[in-house]
């Protein structure tokens, strides 16, 4: 049976970790794309991205929230008619979530950088677009210390329609601070940032130079006011770009990582070095090879000063019909240390991003196009401690990115929530239909079987959430209810 669910409220506490792994997709009939995922106190987890299972548009922005185990427990979607999507999603504790991503929806220009704050059950409290008559896109974002954030891209709000680098604040509120932008002639894209202190920050990115007529990795450090504090070029044989960064701060470095065009082959290899907090460069890499490889994303894990490198590669071991996701493990000095796990799918794999968990591992999201229903399918794989790898199934049973009540609003009706003596249930099937009850810590409260409408009386009950489950032979779905003495 496939587990679908809607949450009214939540109320998250820490309890002991368990080594869990696992490798799940999520999606509909839509085309359906992670790119950002958040860790939530109880190990809980909030991936965000794109897509076109909610509505009959072209994609949607969304929140999907996985238990530690990678069961849903709810979504959400946000946007308007046109092109919308979430590449960064942070949580604020005990109050909420704040992401970053793109809109064509709203704004000034094709594409705007877009905000959006929701509570803890993703309702919306607040969104907001930043831009120019141009196209503004936004990479990678991560939250202040005032419960803001920070978005870098691009914009072609330009004198010369040329990309320059897009760095935007915005508060707590949604209100823009400040927006930046960074370059001149030919490309300039920021793909990543990451936080040294509350005020200071690393931004990694590609800038245009005039004297070699390519595009160079580029790294600098950014205030929160936004000026800019160092900046240095990774000078390579050949164009080259930063993708990903990490920051160190025990080791005093920063990683990068993301790719070096290599002439022989006419191909994009990979590149990875690290910078000194002061912006001296400590040393860089590169793999030549005949094949494409680049990598996306770099994460530390544990406290052994390791790291997952995630890449995408296209080679004799992989589909040709787009490209394949590796992971591999690295040293503190950020060389192979002989590990790797593929996501080797038909057609494109692609990553979105990587952080820790608190069980000493990470968790990985993205996108594969050739499983499912729709066009393409959310994925998310959990490494347990000790590189405790899930096992990656040939022809998983993606399940649902959109949950029951809101695919289909007239199967079933609970309310009201909250509630304080009697819950009323209304649904449109003849069946039996089987009612239980269970409170948060799994204790089983009651169990009703009934054909059509039915009340529930839960007067007897202490106020606090407790967990309805409805199931017949052919669905089963849970609901968060709140239970309000007065």
């Amino acid at each position: 049976m496939r587990l679908l669910s809607v949450v009214a409220l939540i109320i998250l506490s820490p309890f002991v970790h368990g080594q869990i792994a696992f490798h799940k997709l999520y999606s509909n009939n839509g085309y359906d794309f992670g790119q950002g995922v958040v860790q939530l106190e109880d190990s809980s987890y909030v991936i965000c991205g794109s897509s076109s299972s909610f509505t009959d548009g072209p994609s949607q922005a969304f929140l999907l929230h996985v238990d530690a185990e990678g069961n849903y427990l709810w979504s959400n979607h946000y946007g308007g008619s046109e092109s919308d999507g979430a590449k960064r999603v942070a949580y604020i504790p005990q109050n909420g979530f704040i992401a970053a991503g793109f809109s064509n929806s709203f704004g000034e220009g094709a594409y705007d950088a877009y905000a959006f704050r929701t509570d803890l059950s993703g309702g919306l409290i607040w969104e907001t677009t930043v831009g120019g008559a141009g196209w503004e896109r936004i990479n990678d974002a991560v939250m202040t210390a005032d419960t803001g954030l920070l978005m870098v891209g691009q914009s072609n709000s330009t004198v010369n329609g040329d990309n320059d680098m897009f760095l935007v604040r915005i508060s707590s509120s949604g209100d823009t601070l400040w927006t930046k932008k960074i370059g001149g002639a030919g490309e300039d894209i920021a793909h990543a940032i990451v936080a040294l202190t509350d005020s200071t920050f690393a931004v990694g990115g590609e800038y245009f130079l005039a004297d070699s007529n390519q595009v160079k990795g580029y790294v600098f450090a950014l205030h929160l006011n936004g000026t800019v504090l160092w900046a240095d070029t990774v000078l390579t044989v050949g164009a080259s770009s930063v993708i990903d960064l990490d920051a160190d701060l025990t080791g005093n470095r920063i990683h990068f990582v993301g790719w070096r065009f290599n002439p022989n082959a006419s191909i994009e290899n990979n590149l990875f070095g690290k910078y000194f907090l002061n912006g001296a460069l400590d040393f860089y890499d590169s793999e030549p090879t005949n094949d494409f490889k680049r990598v996306d994303q770099i994460t530390r894990f544990g406290t052994q000063g390791k790291n997952y490198m995630v890449y995408r590669y296209i080679d004799g071991s992989s589909f040709q019909d787009g490209s394949d996701i590796g992971v591999s493990k690295l040293m503190s000095n950020l060389y192979w240390d002989g590990f790797v796990q593929s996501i080797n799918y038909p057609m494109d794999d692609v990553p979105g991003q990587i952080i820790p968990t608190n069980d000493g591992g990470a968790i990985l999201v993205g996108s594969t196009s050739g499983m499912g229903l729709g066009g393409g399918n959310v994925f998310a794989m959990k490494i347990g401690p000790n590189d405790l790898f899930p096992v990656i199934e040939p022809d998983p049973v993606p399940n649902s990115l959109v949950d029951l009540i809101e695919w289909d609003a007239m199967s079933l009706k609970i309310y009201p929530v909250p509630t304080n003596d009697k819950l009323y249930i209304e649904q449109n099937s003849a069946q039996k239909m089987s009612y239980q009850l269970v409170d948060l810590n799994g204790k089983n409260l009651m169990n009703v079987e009934v054909v059509g409408n039915s009340e529930l009386d839960i007067s007897m009950l202490d106020a606090g959430m407790y967990l309805l489950y409805v199931s017949d032979d052919r669905q089963f779905n849970t609901k968060v209810i709140r239970i309000q003495k007065f």
